[in-house]
């Protein structure tokens, strides 16, 4: 008799290739956040290559990973602006260029990229 298997499995079983197959794993509460305590995402790909740094920051309560954040951040320090505005679309335009940013979040994304941005300088 063939093994029963659930509709996640079916979708994310190997498929005879050893690269970015996908385990889902429920993982307790309380491991998660001592897992998530470094709030840094860094480690690497399935697929061989490097996993750029994402840094956790709070989006509208949600703790959301953002792709090159630090980067952004010191790119536009480099600029030495002195407008907030300016700033504040700098780091946006820089974190965009990495990261998909849904056009309904783009003033959260802005807000809390220059939250981080002040916080750093």
């Amino acid at each position: 008799m063939a093994e029963k298997k659930g509709l996640l499995s079916r979708i994310f079983s190997k498929q005879g290739s050893d690269c970015c197959n996908v385990r889902i794993e429920e993982i307790p509460e309380e491991e998660n956040q001592k897992q998530g305590e470094g709030k840094n995402l860094g480690g690497s790909c399935c697929c061989g290559g490097p996993v750029p740094n994402a840094e956790i920051v709070n989006i509208d309560g949600l703790e959301t990973g953002i792709v090159g954040l630090n980067e952004a951040i010191a790119e536009v320090k480099r600029l030495k602006l002195t407008d907030q505005e300016q700033i504040k679309d700098e780091l946006l335009a820089r974190v965009r260029q990495r990261n998909y940013i849904s056009p309904g979040r783009e003033e959260a994304y802005r807000e809390a990229i220059w939250q981080e941005y002040r916080e750093r300088a």
